[in-house]
């Protein structure tokens, strides 16, 4: 499976969102053997946004952290910071927050020609 492609239960999880059939979402990803970075963000969002379930956002969006490469981990730790908001771990979202800012910021491009493309 290359990084850009969709498995079954990806697709049909994304078409649930769709028609905001989040438990169907949920189940269709947890379907997935061996989730990716992208899949477990989705189903920590949806956990937290629309099932308010903050344990189980916490568990897929530090699952994704585990797994996460580059700009996936600083996205990855924006999602742990809200979700750890959410829980009113204060301290603890703040220190996702900026080590996703660490992240961000290392990775902007410095060449004015990089920035324009």
């Amino acid at each position: 499976m290359s990084f850009f492609s969709l498995s079954e239960d990806e697709i049909a999880g994304d078409e649930f969102i769709a028609h905001g059939e989040w438990d169907q979402a949920i189940n269709a990803f947890s379907r997935i053997e061996d989730p990716n970075v992208r899949v477990l963000n989705k189903a920590g969002c949806l956990l937290r946004e629309h099932l308010q379930n903050l344990p189980g956002a916490l568990e897929c969006h530090e699952q994704a952290l585990r797994k996460a490469t580059n700009r996936e981990k600083a996205d990855t730790l924006m999602h742990l910071g809200t979700v750890n908001n959410d829980m009113r771990q204060h301290n603890e979202a703040l220190k996702c927050y900026s080590q996703a800012l660490q992240w961000y910021e290392n990775e902007k491009p410095k060449d004015p020609a990089t920035i324009a493309r």
